[in-house]
């Protein structure tokens, strides 16, 4: 058996509180923001993002890409019209300065 020496230090006197500060670190992931609205939807979506968006496309369930818009303006906003996706789930990928985001979709 190995013993590990340690030192217990006791400190005399008095003892104040200290107050702790707000150290969280903001990580890309949290600044990082997509919205989809109204979804679901049944034609036309607004794709919202933090950051000015230079691609969105959209996919299916199985990954095949059905759509996809490039936009070389500094919009952080657009309106796609989507009334030629039938009904079912779709994922919205929308690709910024900052990333890819992925979204899932409802179209009725």
């Amino acid at each position: 058996m190995r013993y590990i020496p340690f030192v217990i230090i006791l400190l005399y006197g008095s003892f104040g509180v200290a107050q702790a500060q707000d150290t969280a670190i903001t990580t890309p992931y949290q600044t990082y923001q997509i919205q989809l609205s109204p979804n679901p939807t049944s034609a036309l979506v607004n794709i919202s993002h933090t950051q000015p968006i230079q691609r969105i496309t959209i996919r299916s369930v199985t990954g095949q890409l059905l759509q996809e818009y490039l936009f070389h303006d500094q919009k952080r906003s657009h309106i796609l019209n989507l009334r030629f996706l039938k009904r079912g789930t779709y994922f919205i990928q929308v690709e910024s300065l900052s990333g890819i985001k992925t979204k899932k979709l409802i179209k009725t």
